[in-house]
């Protein structure tokens, strides 16, 4: 599970296939996979929460991908720019779809413990509010046991994300 990905991409580097719009394309595919996933997740029009999220990694998956490229060339690593997003779109990839599986079990966990509740955390998320809705009412939150319960699946998705 280590060793996997960085063998993959170092053959790819190393044949020279490992390119920006292969990268790109992944990012999209496993970005498509996971919303896909999160679709019985949706409650409001699909095709603009499909169109908002995928501008939303867009930038995300770009800004951060910049920003770890200037951070390689600080410290001597990779100079090539290209070759450094394409190494990182494809990282980008599978941890944009394993985010995706994150969200779906926590929220697929307290709606199927507690309907009511997730419903209001999605009314919270909708509506802009979500902050207050978490720092005013975490008393509430935690003393619910599906709440509890949803947040017990982030660290296990979290942990796999980093190894």
């Amino acid at each position: 599970m280590i060793s996997g990905p960085k063998r993959f991409l170092a053959a790819r580097l190393g044949a020279q296939e490992l390119t920006l719009e292969r990268g790109l394309v992944f990012v999209a595919v496993s970005f498509m996979i996971g919303w896909t996933l999160k679709i019985p997740l949706v409650q409001g029009d699909p095709l603009l929460e499909l169109a908002t999220d995928a501008v939303f990694v867009f930038f995300y998956v770009l800004a951060y991908g910049l920003v770890l490229f200037l951070a390689w060339r600080g410290v001597g690593g990779i100079r090539d720019v290209r070759t450094s997003l394409a190494v990182y779109l494809y990282q980008a990839g599978v941890l944009q779809f394993a985010f995706s599986v994150v969200v779906l079990a926590m929220m697929g966990t307290l709606r199927a413990a507690d309907a009511a509740l997730a419903d209001e955390v999605y009314r919270a998320v909708r509506s802009g509010s979500m902050l207050s809705f978490f720092v005013g009412g975490q008393d509430r939150l935690l003393a619910s046991g599906a709440f509890r319960t949803a947040l017990a699946v982030a660290p296990a998705g979290f942990a796999a994300m980093v190894a």
